[in-house]
Order: structure tokens, then C-alpha cells, then sequence
């Protein structure tokens, strides 16, 4: 079984950060909407999980009784 190395704590990126160094990872020749929709994708999943930090969050039985209902409908 082979060991992962020791973890080291970085601080937080700041949003303009991330979004710059997700920008610099995107090829040269990435259209405007490209850029835009990798914006989007990481302002969504960052949003999500300070919700989920936050407790904002429904239990996943919840969530599986409304499918449920939703398909028997």
C-alpha cells in the first residue's frame, strides 16, 4: 500500500485568484463564452459548498421522498 504524502495547509484562494489561475488553465484559443462558462461552473460550486458550510443543506432522504413522489406523479 503506498503512503500519500503529508498534506500541507494553503491558505484560501481569493475568488479572483481561482478565476484567474482557472483562466491561465484554459487553452489559448478559448472563446469568450468558454471563459465564461468555466466562470460560471466555479461561482456555482463555490456558492454550493459555502451553503453546504452554512448548513444549508437537505438530508438525502428528503431529497429521495421527493424524487420518489415527483416520479410516481
Amino acid at each position: 500500500m503506498s503512503k500519500l504524502p503529508p498534506r500541507r495547509y494553503t491558505a484560501p484562494m481569493t475568488a479572483k485568484a481561482f478565476v484567474l489561475d482557472a483562466i491561465q488553465k484554459l487553452p489559448d484559443e478559448s472563446t469568450f463564452a468558454d471563459i465564461r462558462e468555466r466562470i460560471e461552473f466555479i461561482a456555482g460550486i463555490r456558492e454550493g459548498l459555502e451553503e453546504i458550510s452554512r448548513g444549508e443543506v437537505v438530508p438525502l432522504d428528503e431529497v429521495e421522498k421527493k424524487i420518489d413522489a415527483w416520479a410516481s406523479q
